[in-house]
């Protein structure tokens, strides 16, 4: 698409953020665009968003840009294999979307709070979904040029999932027996519920999808295959495993070509096999950022706090919701300036307590080097 076509895009986008009516938008935009590419859309959207003329905090963007766009969108007709990454994705986004059928029904008909209680916890299982996004394929997309409509759609999910956990607990508090089939407020907050997360499953198919797929290197897919179970599946029994030989070469073996090697230390020596096994087994999930906020180590099992592989060698502020990027700048600041050499809070992880310190990591002459992450579950 030329420039020229790319400002009449953004003329659109910038109109529904200053909140003109979709429909009188959307007509308008048909007679402009037969159809809209992937890299179009993401291009259009970058571009207004460093600018200042979009806010990337606003979730809702995504709903809006994804409505104008039905069918509207050019198709690359991209089979993937089974067990690839964006296969299983993909798979998973069908069985949303079955769950949200089932929501719709509810709706259309009477039903109690009870019923529709029993339908939201069964969407709980998104979590996994969006984490796999947000944790793997965003930041990936980040650092590839496109860092502000990874962040809105972050923003995004975070506020969907939000929103589901206030309808349950609001749900929660009511006779299970009562009839909230003329409840407006409820079929409203279930209405705006259900849309956000359709609109959601078709940027995720017709957007992010053909984006991630183009940007990413064919050596990246293993490791990203090895991170997404880290994060658990959504609906999904019986996974199917793909490309494990490459998975194998590319991550099991990463990092420990020198198994026989000596580390040598101050109060006696290790060989990277031993180390390797003593870090494993420590009671704690452990990360390093290093003095340059990149992310340099983590346990290799982080049940309660998943880290993707693909991270590693790239920025910490990746790996964070866009929304608590500030608190963890100021918090690696203070150990960095000396003003604190820990940090730490407890917090409900999974259902599990845990406790999570920072610590400033320095040497012996009180340089800088980095901050340690410590997770250790109490209960």
């Amino acid at each position: 698409m030329d420039s020229q076509k790319i400002k009449s895009l953004q003329s659109y986008l910038v109109r529904l953020h200053q909140g003109e009516d979709l429909a009188s938008v959307r007509r308008e935009f048909e007679k402009d665009f037969a159809s809209v590419s992937t890299e179009d859309i993401m291009e259009a959207e970058q571009d207004l968003l460093q600018a200042g003329k979009l806010s990337e905090n606003m979730g809702h963007l995504c709903d809006l840009h994804s409505c104008l766009l039905h069918g509207k969108m050019e198709t690359m007709g991209e089979q993937f294999p089974e067990g690839h990454p964006l296969q299983l994705f993909l798979k998973e986004n069908e069985a949303i979307e079955s769950h949200l059928d089932r929501l719709s029904a509810v709706m259309n008909g009477p039903f109690l709070a009870a019923d529709v209680l029993s339908v939201l916890e069964g969407l709980l299982p998104v979590k996994a979904h969006y984490d796999k996004k947000d944790e793997v394929l965003l930041p990936i997309l980040s650092r590839k040029g496109m860092p502000g409509p990874s962040r809105v759609m972050w923003n995004a999910d975070g506020e969907i999932r939000n929103n589901l956990q206030e309808l349950i607990k609001m749900l929660k508090k009511e006779d299970p027996h009562a009839e909230k089939s003329d409840d407006e407020t409820l079929h409203q907050a279930l209405s705006g519920l259900l849309n956000r997360m359709r609109e959601m499953i078709f940027k995720e198919t017709e957007i992010l999808v053909p984006m991630v797929q183009k940007l990413v290197d064919q050596n990246e897919w293993p490791l990203i295959a090895g991170d997404f179970p880290r994060f658990g599946w959504a609906y999904l029994t019986d996974v199917p495993t793909w490309n494990s030989e490459s998975l194998t070469k590319s991550t099991l073996n990463q990092g420990l070509k020198d198994r026989c090697g000596t580390i040598s230390l101050p109060s006696g020596e290790l060989t990277v096999t031993q180390l390797e096994g003593i870090l494993r087994t420590l009671p704690f999930e452990l990360t390093f950022v290093d003095a340059a906020d990149t992310n340099r180590f983590f346990s290799e099992s982080t049940p309660l706090f998943p880290r993707p592989l693909t991270a590693l060698g790239h920025s910490v502020y990746d790996c964070h919701p866009p929304k608590v990027v500030p608190m963890v700048k100021g918090l690696i600041e203070k150990l960095r300036s000396g003003e604190k050499d820990s940090l730490g809070f407890e917090t409900v992880k999974k259902g599990k307590k845990a406790r999570v310190r920072y610590l400033a990591v320095r040497d012996r002459e009180g340089a800088y080097l980095g901050t340690l992450e410590v997770v250790e579950e109490l209960s």
